[in-house]
């Protein structure tokens, strides 16, 4: 039981799309409207520049490392870390409250 939580807890971390809601913010434009129509740090490379994409590129990592290092911490199992860091490649991938349309992934 305390995997499955911890399978959906890593998948809406994964969830978290740094840049839609930074390129949202501060363009007021959709990044999945331009470029490459994915929410990672390269389209929003391709579409702001440095200043957004460093901060969304750091976050895209963190949210891999986090899952893989409290799954080590607690169940010290090789096996857990890679479920949890699946979970959270999918909600990068597909976050629900984005229609199921995100990054690639690649990041995270």
């Amino acid at each position: 039981m305390r995997l499955a939580f911890f399978q959906l807890a890593a998948y809406l971390l994964g969830s978290l799309s740094p840049g839609y809601f930074l390129v949202k913010y501060k363009a007021r434009r959709d990044i999945r409207e331009v470029g490459s129509g994915s929410t990672g740090a390269t389209n929003v490379l391709r579409y702001q520049g440095w200043k957004l994409a460093i901060p969304v590129m750091l976050f895209d990592l963190f949210k891999g490392f986090l899952p893989v290092y409290l799954a080590k911490l607690w169940w010290r199992d090789e096996r857990f870390a890679l479920l949890g860091l699946i979970a959270a490649v999918l909600g990068h991938c597909f976050p629900f409250y984005l229609k199921f349309k995100g990054g690639k992934g690649v990041a995270t």
